[in-house]
């Protein structure tokens, strides 16, 4: 066996890995299933190129020929077939099924190749390996040749068309490194067998199967980089939570992290350098973890659901968070972790700059939140009573409501948390409340 051969083999062998992977993580999926079978055309193109490199006489090389003219006469069909089904999903039934009739052309060329000659018309042994003669005034050969080139740009075009349509930008990159792995394909498979002797006197050594680890490549970087054709439930339930734009936590049984998504990574940067470590327990990334472990232990211990309350996040005191706490259980019904989900608090101060409330006018809302009778807020910040209650008026016309009531009620639906200390006494920063939505 010579180093093509074992080369072949190896290639072989991650192609048919790469399929069985994409199979086995959907194989109810028409898409993966396709994709499986493009990955077996290859595997047995090669795996009858290893032999054939190595082939003891003539006989032998062509028979290892035919055995693996099957891979190739049928992978651009399984290809074009492929990108089909991922372009047009919206295929009726009857439409998918006319699909079949792309395979025709190729199981006319299958019997061609086990009946006759195709492609190459001769094979001669030079040194240590078999060199091949393209039939290049062959009928068949010519044929082949317009069909799957044909069937290539088709697949090419489809996917431009395809990532010009779609406007997530990851179905966008998946179609252009497709379209990228097609290319490579129509130039590599072409250019050492027939590109090259049709323009000189080279004799090829046919290695065009060995550079399918170019496609198997680009695929494996696009299964990697972007799940393709291998979204897993713990795949799809990472992007799920990182697309939500709010702070998510998880956290196992004994309260250690598990997962912060994006929205907590994007907070951490603009934190200072000494804060660059996410805390790797729940009791770091709370500074009100003494009035919150009672409450946790209690959810783990099965006794309460979920419960909500409002809170600030590590080294961010000043920020607080509409927070909810859910048990996580295993198949059994075992509590098995929790779950943090944290919306940030629109505070007082932020809406009432944007109402055009003046720093004095703040001063007296923070006393008709508390409930002070305008003759205590005009002693407690040294304004007459007629000034007082000129303020109470252009604080109820800049936020629209006509007393005090229709105030306390404004900031109650709007989920409105004063800044001031003072302000907290009214909104406890660790308070118990139902679940969301009950």
């Amino acid at each position: 066996m010579n180093y093509l051969s074992a080369l072949s083999l190896l290639v072989s062998f991650l192609s048919l890995a790469e399929g069985l992977y994409v199979l086995i993580t959907s194989p109810s999926n028409p898409l993966n299933r396709r994709y499986f079978y493009m990955t077996l055309c290859i595997a047995l193109w090669l795996f009858g190129a290893s032999f054939a490199y190595s082939g003891i006489d003539r006989e032998a090389v062509i028979f290892w020929f035919r055995i693996c003219s099957f891979g190739f006469i049928f992978l651009h069909a399984f290809t074009l077939h492929f990108v089909i089904t991922l372009t047009r999903p919206s295929f009726s039934i009857t439409q998918c099924r006319m699909c079949y009739l792309l395979y025709l052309p190729s199981l006319i060329f299958q019997y061609q190749s086990l009946t006759g000659t195709i492609v190459f018309r001769e094979f001669v042994k030079e040194g240590a390996y078999w060199t091949a003669e393209p039939d290049f005034n062959s009928p068949v050969f010519l044929l082949l040749v317009f069909n799957y080139l044909v069937y290539y740009l088709l697949s090419a075009i489809l996917l431009v068309l395809y990532a010009k349509r779609v406007t997530n930008k990851k179905e966008k990159r998946k179609a252009w490194l497709l379209f990228v792995a097609i290319l490579s394909t129509i130039l590599f498979y072409n250019l050492e067998p027939f590109l090259v002797p049709y323009f000189t006197a080279y004799r090829p050594l046919v290695v065009s199967p060995l550079f399918s680890i170019v496609w198997i490549s680009i695929i494996a970087y696009a299964i990697i980089r972007y799940n393709f054709l291998s979204y897993r439930p713990s795949a799809i339930t990472r992007e799920i939570l990182d697309s939500i734009d709010e702070a998510v936590l998880v956290f196992d049984s004994e309260f250690r992290l598990v997962y912060a998504n994006k929205f907590i990574h994007r907070l951490r940067e603009k934190l200072p350098p000494r804060h660059e470590a996410l805390p790797s327990s729940v009791y770091g990334w709370f500074p009100e973890s003494a009035s919150l472990k009672s409450a946790l232990t209690e959810l783990l211990s099965k006794s309460t659901k979920a419960f909500s309350c409002v809170l600030s996040l590590y080294a961010m005191p000043r920020k607080l968070f509409q927070a909810r706490f859910s048990l996580i259980r295993d198949s059994d019904g075992s509590p098995s972790g929790l779950v943090f989900i944290g919306k940030e608090a629109v505070t007082g101060s932020t809406f009432f700059a944007e109402k055009g409330i003046t720093r004095k006018e703040e001063q007296v809302l923070e006393h008709l939140i508390q409930g002070d009778p305008l003759k205590t807020i005009a002693k407690n910040e040294h304004m007459g009573l007629r000034t007082v209650k000129t303020h109470c008026a252009h604080i109820y016309q800049k936020l629209g409501v006509k007393n005090r009531f229709q105030l306390l009620e404004l900031l109650h639906t709007s989920n409105l948390m004063p800044d001031r200390v003072s302000d907290r006494k009214l909104f406890p920063l660790l308070e118990k409340q139902p679940p969301y939505g009950h």
